[in-house]
């Protein structure tokens, strides 16, 4: 799913203002919920947030940003909205409704990962300064267990191609 977060009117005024002085806005926080709606550029907060994190990222261009964030928390919830903050600023917002971006799950660390367009001249000013945290991704016991049947089972069937482009060969 593609996400096109929707630039709040505390974040259009806080984006002028940082055009207007000089200095850079900060994104700071992703937040994520399981409230659901139509998207309003009036809303300060998420309709139901569940979790909000440091955010990471880079400028990929001078029209892009990506940005990565980890929840970790032990809720379990359907996520089916972000905020993206610069401090207490609710600057970016998406959501939708009777569809939803992902699971969050009990105790597992869930990564979102997006890029965000820039397009006004003025995004210019937004930066991301917060560093990339060190995540360590395991592989369940389970999950090995089938992607080891898969590959085994791919082995057998190129053997047996391989073998019966052998039987053709000599018939």
């Amino acid at each position: 799913m593609i996400l096109h977060p929707t630039k709040t009117v505390a974040g259009r005024q806080a984006t002028f203002n940082a055009n207007n002085s000089g200095i850079s806005i900060n994104l700071t926080h992703i937040s994520i919920g399981d409230g659901a709606g139509a998207i309003d550029d009036t809303r300060t907060n998420l309709r139901s947030e569940r979790e909000r994190v440091s955010v990471y990222g880079r400028r990929v261009g001078t029209d892009q940003i990506h940005l990565d964030a980890v929840f970790d928390g032990a809720a379990a919830f359907w996520v089916r909205e972000v905020g993206i903050w610069a401090a207490n600023t609710l600057v970016y917002y998406w959501s939708t409704a009777g569809a939803e971006l992902g699971y969050k799950s009990q105790n597992f660390e869930w990564l979102l990962g997006l890029d965000l367009a820039l397009n006004e001249a003025v995004d210019g000013v937004i930066q991301i300064t917060a560093q990339a945290p060190n995540v360590g991704l395991t592989v369940a016991p389970q999950l090995a267990t089938v992607l080891r049947s898969l590959c085994d089972t791919n082995r057998l069937v190129l053997q047996n191609h391989y073998l019966m482009k052998e039987v053709n060969r000599e018939s």
